[in-house]
C-alpha cells in the first residue's frame, strides 16, 4: 500500500516539474517571437548629432522632444554619450523636434514627412550656450518633503533637517505610514510583516537584524525612503504590509562627490562612521558606501512573573540584569559600464557583518501554596554573529527602433552565515551538583537567483513581463549539552545534536500594465508563484515536502484632481511565507523555565488589503489614508505552558485569524521662512482571534502612534529641532499586550563652509533617565508578565561633511533582481 502511494506522489511531482518547465520554455519563446516581430517593423526615423557651437564637442543627455501639429508632446528622449539621437516617428503628424539643455538656447527643427523615404536626417545641430557675466551660479532645488509617484509614497530626507544628525532608525519615526514601537521595532501600517530593501534590493542581514543595521546607517547618506504598500506584480508576493525601500545617495553625476558622517552617543550607543563616494569617468561609474558602528547597551534590569491557573497552580518569580555590546559594519560597491546608448552592464558587491555579545544574571524561585518547587541562580554569556556576502550582475538592452523597449537579464548570489553560542552556569539550591548548559547553533543560507524582465510601451500603456527563479539552500546544525562543572560529564539524556536542512525552489511569472491618461493613473498586474520546499530534520529522521501555488493580483488607481491634489484607490494580495528561523526546530533554552523554538510544519497564508488615500501637496502637505485588512491562519508567535516540566514554550503557529482597520495621517506645514512643523500619526483597531483547543482567546484594542516635529532656523546657519513621540501601546500580538511610552528629542545644528559641513548636538529623553517596558501574555492556563527597565536618556554629537562636484549622470540599470519573498 505504502509503495503505491509513494509512486503516485512521485508521479504528481514529475507532472508539476513538467508543467513548470513548459511555462519557462513558453515564456522565453514568447520573448524571442516579440523581438523577431519587432525587428521586422520598419519605421521612419529622425536622427542627427548635437554639438556645442563654440567647441564643436558632442553634447550628451540633452532633452529631445517630438511635438505634433497641435503643439502636444508625443515623446521625450535624450542624446547619447556621443551627442547622437535616432528616434522612430510613430505618428505621422510629428511636426517639430525641440532640443533643449541647461545653459543652452532651445532650438526647434520643423519636419516635412511628405518624403516617402524611411529616415529624416537633421545633420549636425549646433547649440549656442547662454552667456552669463556671473562668475558662479549656485542653483538650489528644494525637494518636497513628501511626494507620491506611481503607487509609491516618497519621503525625501534632503528636505528634512533632522536627517543630518539622526540615524536611519530614528528618522523612521517621522516617515508616513511607519511607526517605531517601544522596543525599537519598525511597523508599516501597524504590522511587523514587511520587506526592507536598499536601493531596490533585499539585504539578508538588514531583514534578520534591522535594528542594529539601521542604527549604524547615518540618515545623511540616504536620499529618500519609499513606502510601497501596493507593490506591482514585478515584486515578489511576500510581505503582508508591503515594502520599505531605502534609496542611498548614489550621487550619479560626472566627476566625484561624497560625504562623511561621524557621530558618538552615550550612554546608549557609541561611535558611528558612515560614508559614500561616487565617481564618474567616461563610460564608467563607481559608487561606494561603507560604515561601522558600535552600540553599547548598559546594564538593564528585568523581572518576570508567571502564574499557573491550574488546580495545582504554581507561581514563578525571576529577577535579573543584562548588558550587551553590538558591533556592525557594512560596505558596498556598484560598478557601471555603458559602451553605447543601447547597452549597459552593471555589477554590485556588498558585505556586512554584525557581532553581539551579552552578559546576564538571573535569580529564579518557583513556589506553590505550600513549598518551594525550584530555586536557582544562572549566569549566562551569549555571543552571536551574522555575516552576509552578496553579488549581482545585470545586463540591460535598449532597442534602437523603439526606446521604450527594455530587456534586462540579472543574476544574484547571496551567502549568509550565522553563529549563536550560549553558555550558562546554573547553581541549583538544595542540590550538590551544579549544571553547565552549552548551546550552539550554526546557520547558513546560500541563494542563487535568475531573472528576465521585459518592458515595452504600446501607445499610452506600459507593459511589463517577466519571470524569476530562486534556488535556496538553508541548513542549521545545533547542539545542546548539559555537563557537571567539576567532571565535565554529561547529565542525563539532555545532550543532543540535531541537523535541519531546508531547500526551496521558487518559480514565478508576472505580467502588469500601467498607464497615465490625462489626470488618471492605472496599474493592474498578476503574479503566479510556485514554491517547492523540501526539509528534513535528523531528530525526526524524515523528509517532508511542501508544494503550493500563489495567485497574486494587484490594482492601483490614482486621480489627479489638480496640480496639488490626488486620490488613490488600492487593492492587493500579499503572501506570508514562514521564514527559516520560524521553521527551524532548534530549541533554545533561555532558562530552566523558558524555551523558544521554530515549527517546521508552518504553512503560508495570504491576505487582501483595501485602501483609499488622499494627498494634498502645497505649502501644507497633507496625506490621509484609510485601509482594511483581514487575515486567517496567519503565522504568529505563541507561548504555551508545559505543566509537567513547569516550562513555558514559545514557538510559531498558524492559529490566528483577525482584522485591522487603520488610518494614517501625515501633515507638514511651513509656517514661515524659519519655522516648519510635521505630524505623523497612525490610528488603528486590531482584533486577533486564536483558534486552537489549548489556546482560545480574543485579543483586541485601539492603538495610536503620534510623532510631532518642529524645526526652527536661527541665523546665521543655526537650526533647532524638537521632536515628540507618543505611543499608547496595546495589542502587540495574538497573546500579548504592551504598555505605551513618550519620547522626545532636542537637536541643535550649526552649518559651516556654505553648508558643506554641519555639526549637531542631540539630547534624547532629557526628562526621563530610564523607561519601563511591560509585556503581558494571556492564555487559558497561565498568565505571564515581563518588565524591563532600560536606559532612556541619551546624548550625542554628529559631524557631517560633503565634498566634490559632479555634472553628469551615471547610467544605472532600471531593472534588477529583487528577492522579497521571505518574511
Amino acid at each position: 500500500m505504502f509503495p503505491n502511494r509513494l509512486l503516485r506522489f512521485k508521479k504528481k511531482i514529475q507532472i508539476m516539474e513538467r508543467i513548470r518547465s513548459y511555462f519557462i520554455q513558453s515564456f522565453f519563446l514568447l520573448l524571442l517571437l516579440i523581438n523577431i516581430a519587432e525587428a521586422q517593423i520598419t519605421n521612419k526615423n529622425v536622427f542627427g548629432t548635437i554639438v556645442d557651437s563654440t567647441s564643436n564637442l558632442p553634447l550628451p543627455n540633452l532633452t529631445i522632444t517630438l511635438i505634433d501639429s497641435e503643439d502636444s508632446v508625443i515623446l521625450k528622449t535624450s542624446s547619447d554619450l556621443n551627442g547622437k539621437f535616432d528616434i522612430p516617428l510613430q505618428k505621422s503628424n510629428t511636426k517639430v523636434v525641440q532640443i533643449e539643455g541647461v545653459n543652452y538656447h532651445t532650438k526647434r527643427r520643423f519636419l516635412n514627412q511628405e518624403d516617402k523615404g524611411l529616415n529624416i536626417w537633421l545633420g549636425t545641430i549646433k547649440m549656442s550656450p547662454i552667456q552669463n557675466n556671473i562668475e558662479e551660479v549656485k542653483i538650489i532645488g528644494k525637494k518636497p518633503l513628501v511626494s507620491q509617484s506611481n503607487g509609491k509614497l516618497i519621503y525625501n530626507l534632503d528636505a528634512d533637517p533632522y536627517s543630518k544628525s539622526s540615524n536611519l532608525l530614528e528618522i523612521m519615526r517621522k516617515v508616513p505610514l511607519l511607526s517605531v514601537d517601544g522596543n525599537e521595532n519598525i511597523q508599516l501600517n501597524g504590522s511587523g510583516n514587511y520587506r526592507i530593501f536598499i536601493d531596490g534590493k533585499p539585504s539578508g542581514l538588514i531583514e534578520s537584524n534591522p535594528k542594529n543595521i539601521l542604527r549604524s546607517i547615518p540618515s545623511s547618506t540616504i536620499n529618500s525612503i519609499e513606502i510601497i504598500t501596493n507593490p506591482p506584480a514585478k515584486f515578489d508576493a511576500e510581505g503582508l504590509a508591503g515594502v520599505i525601500n531605502i534609496v542611498t545617495k548614489r550621487q550619479n553625476l560626472n566627476g566625484y562627490q561624497g560625504s562623511l558622517n561621524i557621530g558618538y552617543r552615550k550612554p546608549l550607543g557609541g561611535p558611528t562612521i558612515g560614508s559614500n563616494l561616487a565617481i564618474k569617468y567616461g563610460k564608467f561609474g563607481f559608487t561606494v558606501i561603507s560604515g561601522i558602528n558600535r552600540y553599547e547597551d548598559p546594564i538593564s534590569y528585568s523581572s518576570l512573573t508567571r502564574e499557573s491557573i491550574l488546580a495545582k497552580g504554581s507561581k514563578l518569580n525571576q529577577m535579573g540584569h543584562k548588558s550587551s555590546h553590538n558591533k556592525t559594519g557594512y560596505a558596498g560597491i556598484d560598478i557601471n559600464f555603458s559602451p553605447d546608448s543601447l547597452n549597459l552592464f552593471s555589477s554590485q558587491f556588498s558585505w556586512n557583518a554584525n557581532n553581539n555579545s551579552a552578559i546576564s544574571s538571573l535569580f529564579s524561585v518557583e513556589v506553590d501554596s505550600l513549598t518551594v518547587l525550584q530555586d536557582y541562580r544562572m549566569q549566562n554569556n551569549r555571543y552571536s554573529t551574522i555575516k552576509n556576502l552578496e553579488a549581482s550582475l545585470n545586463y540591460q538592452r535598449s532597442f534602437k527602433n523603439d526606446k521604450s523597449k527594455l530587456l534586462t537579464l540579472s543574476y544574484r548570489f547571496l551567502n549568509n552565515k550565522g553563529i549563536l553560542s550560549s553558555n550558562s552556569n546554573i547553581i541549583t539550591e538544595g542540590l550538590k551538583e551544579n549544571i553547565n548548559l552549552d548551546q550552539e547553533n550554526l546557520e547558513s543560507l546560500t541563494e542563487n537567483s535568475f531573472q528576465i524582465d521585459y518592458v515595452q510601451t504600446f501607445g499610452i500603456v506600459n507593459g511589463n513581463l517577466g519571470s524569476k527563479i530562486i534556488l535556496r539552500s538553508n541548513n542549521s546544525n545545533f547542539q545542546i549539552s548539559e555537563t557537571q562543572p567539576e567532571s565535565n560529564q554529561p547529565i542525563g539524556s539532555n545532550s543532543h545534536l540535531s541537523i535541519f536542512n531546508n531547500e526551496q525552489k521558487v518559480v514565478s511569472f508576472y505580467n502588469s500594465y500601467e498607464s497615465n491618461y490625462k489626470s488618471w493613473y492605472f496599474r493592474a498586474g498578476l503574479r503566479l508563484e510556485n514554491t517547492l520546499i523540501d526539509f528534513d530534520n535528523s531528530k525526526i529522521l524524515e523528509t517532508t515536502r511542501q508544494s503550493y501555488w500563489n495567485f497574486v493580483p494587484n490594482l492601483a488607481v490614482t486621480l489627479k484632481l489638480n496640480d496639488f491634489n490626488s486620490i488613490s484607490l488600492d487593492f492587493n494580495r500579499r503572501v506570508q511565507r514562514p521564514a527559516i528561523y520560524q521553521m527551524n526546530p532548534f530549541v533554545e533554552r533561555i532558562s530552566l523555565n523558558t524555551e523558544k523554538s521554530g515549527n517546521p510544519t508552518l504553512r503560508p497564508i495570504s491576505r487582501d488589503l483595501y485602501q483609499i488615500s488622499y494627498l494634498m501637496n502645497k505649502k501644507i502637505v497633507f496625506n490621509i489614508g484609510v485601509g482594511f485588512m483581514a487575515f486567517d491562519n496567519v503565522i504568529s508567535e505563541f507561548t504555551t505552558f508545559d505543566s509537567e516540566r513547569n516550562v513555558s514554550v514559545t514557538s510559531f503557529e498558524n492559529f490566528t485569524s483577525g482584522r485591522v482597520l487603520k488610518s494614517n495621517i501625515y501633515l507638514s506645514y511651513q509656517v514661515n521662512k524659519s519655522l516648519g512643523m510635521t505630524l505623523n500619526a497612525d490610528l488603528r483597531r486590531v482584533v486577533f482571534n486564536v483558534k486552537d483547543n489549548l489556546i482560545k482567546n480574543k485579543n483586541e484594542g485601539n492603538m495610536a502612534y503620534v510623532n510631532v516635529s518642529a524645526n526652527y532656523r536661527l541665523n546665521p546657519g543655526w537650526r533647532f529641532i524638537a521632536d515628540l513621540t507618543v505611543n499608547t501601546g496595546g495589542v502587540s500580538g495574538a497573546q500579548t499586550r504592551t504598555n505605551g511610552f513618550v519620547g522626545n528629542n532636542l537637536t541643535l545644528t550649526k552649518e559651516f563652509f556654505n553648508g558643506n559641513m554641519d555639526i549637531s548636538f542631540t539630547a534624547e529623553n532629557l526628562f526621563s533617565k530610564k523607561r519601563i517596558i511591560r509585556e503581558n501574555i494571556f492564555s487559558n492556563d497561565f498568565l505571564q508578565s515581563t518588565t524591563n527597565q532600560v536606559f532612556y536618556r541619551n546624548f550625542g554629537i554628529t559631524l557631517n561633511y560633503r565634498i566634490g562636484k559632479l555634472n553628469k549622470t551615471i547610467d544605472k540599470n532600471k531593472k534588477g533582481i529583487v528577492n522579497d519573498d521571505l518574511q
